[in-house]
């Protein structure tokens, strides 16, 4: 059972190849146990959104960007959010969309141009 938390936005830690106010938006789909978990999640989804968006903002920038970063997030918001639920635990967490903030300034002409 898959269940859809989708748009996540929060900021995120700064770091040295980040902006002073980095921002992450994501869409997030969480692999269940059962139906009555994915009942829950959509019963609690403004629980759930809350509860991405704590994990979420103890990353920098840096860790983020990195794949290394992503399991980490994805891992601990499973644990996370399978330690809350009553009837049932998160298999997986899937990233199906990652959108970061920029700082151009750190870019170059030519990769802002291309």
């Amino acid at each position: 059972y898959v269940v859809l938390l989708d748009k996540v936005v929060v900021n995120i830690k700064a770091s040295e190849g980040s902006s002073s106010n980095p921002m992450v938006a994501v869409r997030l789909y969480f692999e269940v146990t059962s139906v009555e978990a994915a009942v829950e999640m959509k019963d609690r989804e403004k629980e759930m959104r809350d509860l991405a968006q704590r994990v979420l903002e103890t990353f920098t920038y840096d860790q983020i960007i990195m794949a290394s970063g992503k399991k980490a997030f994805k891992e601990g918001l499973r644990k996370e959010m399978s330690a809350i639920l009553n009837n049932g635990l998160v298999k997986n967490v899937f990233i199906d969309e990652i959108l970061l903030k920029i700082d151009e300034s750190k870019l170059s002409k030519s990769a802002i141009l291309s």
